[in-house]
């Protein structure tokens, strides 16, 4: 992924680290469903109609999310290098 002067890197290291495992309520969940559309390389949200889908929602973000942390702590160090 190139997230140079993207929105996207932005919201993923400085947005949603505030929501990230946290209470789920309407407002994570929506956090939730951005941070997979840009995770996911996604064009559009996509929106879950039922909160009965909020814990697949959450359970494949936050595995997600984990993976891309891990890949910039990597290019972090690699940097370093």
């Amino acid at each position: 992924m190139n997230y140079e002067m993207d929105d996207s890197y932005d919201y993923l290291k400085n947005v949603f680290p505030l929501y990230y495992k946290k209470l789920f309520n309407k407002e994570v969940a929506a956090q939730y469903a951005k941070a997979e559309m840009y995770l996911k390389q996604l064009p559009f949200l996509s929106i879950r109609t039922c909160n009965c889908e909020w814990g697949f929602l959450k359970r494949s973000v936050d595995t997600l999310y984990e993976n891309w942390l891990q890949n910039e702590k990597r290019l972090l160090e690699s940097k370093g290098d």
